[in-house]
């Protein structure tokens, strides 16, 4: 577009040019005149068709610049879309990593760091009645049940059948009367995991609560039982055990 231009402009400056000469002249008769003035008139009609095909080239060049532009655009924005994909799929993928790497054995420590439970065990439950009578080494079995996910507790027997191996947590409530005391050990086939006391305090009620955490393989029995010579009552209602795996 710019040589077009310029050929225009030199275009014009021959025609001034020419103009000037013809005009100084002193011998020029009438007829030399009209062939003058027809001569410049063909050279003005030139000048303005060169400048009509230079408007024409840059209408055309505008368009085909826009449509460029815009055809650029469009790259621009389709990239910017698969870049926010790769940045999500990254980021999912550093998750997963790190996932990964927090629940791998760590050999140089001799941590297991085994993955999230994905068996969803927990049980609840309390003795519906009194109890009394109660013989050493008796099971005590919370008959009451509120929560059994995994269906691994029994409430005729008592007795907790963990459904995989892992680490459980357990915890015990028991309540007496007056002048009563009592201890209840949490037992399983694989030992005793803990114990709890009630004495004979100074109120009409007494209780006492534990939690225990304990690691234990497939098919172990946990249940509550009492120990030692003493004590032979525990309140219904506010006596509990409940358990679930931790992971």
């Amino acid at each position: 577009m710019h040589c077009k231009l310029e050929k225009v402009n030199e275009l014009t400056v021959l025609i001034i040019i020419f103009c000037h000469c013809v005009v100084s002249k002193d011998h020029v008769n009438s007829s030399d005149d009209n062939s003058i003035g027809s001569f410049k008139d063909e050279f003005i009609g030139i000048k303005a068709e060169a400048f009509q095909v230079v408007n024409t080239d840059t209408e055309k060049e505008t368009i085909q610049t826009d449509a460029k532009y815009q055809a650029l655009l469009e790259r621009i924005l389709s990239i910017e879309k698969q870049l926010q994909t790769c940045q999500h799929k990254n980021a999912a993928m550093e998750d997963r990593i790190r996932t990964i790497e927090d629940n791998k054995y760590d050999s140089e420590r001799g941590l297991n760091r085994p993955l999230r439970a994905t068996t969803q065990v927990a049980f609840h439950a309390r003795l519906k009645n009194d109890l009394t009578s109660i013989g050493t080494n008796q099971p005590i079995v919370f008959d009451d049940v509120t929560l059994n996910n995994g269906n691994a507790y029994n409430s005729g027997d008592g007795i907790f059948i963990t459904p995989v191996a892992g680490v459980y947590v357990f915890a015990l409530s028991i309540m007496v009367y007056h002048e009563h005391h009592i201890k209840i050990t949490l037992a399983s086939t694989e030992g005793a995991i803990g114990d709890i006391y009630v004495d004979d305090g100074q109120f009409t009620f007494n209780s006492a609560s534990n939690v225990f955490i304990a690691r234990l393989n497939k098919g172990v029995h946990v249940w509550a039982k009492k120990t030692g010579p003493n004590g032979n009552f525990l309140h219904g209602g506010f006596s509990t055990i409940s358990g679930f795996l931790l992971f």
